[in-house]
């Protein structure tokens, strides 16, 4: 991960996640917060929220919508 984040097209891009994946593992960082996640691809549907940055939905704007009633 850590030659993923340095590495010149990440830096030159300015992304915001730099993802490292095999068959069975996936290792991604957000750039912005720092937020890491290591999880198997199988179970990667149980981490989606650590991607709504990518859909530019902050994590906040979700947890209020759940507070309202």
């Amino acid at each position: 991960m850590d030659a993923a984040k340095a590495e010149e097209r990440i830096v030159r891009e300015r992304a915001c996640f730099a993802i490292v994946r095999n068959e069975k593992h996936l290792v991604a960082a957000d750039l912005e917060t720092g937020d890491a996640l290591d999880a198997k691809v199988q179970e990667l549907q149980n981490h989606a929220a650590f991607f709504l940055r990518w859909a530019r939905i902050e994590k906040t704007q979700i947890e209020n919508v759940g507070q309202g009633g």
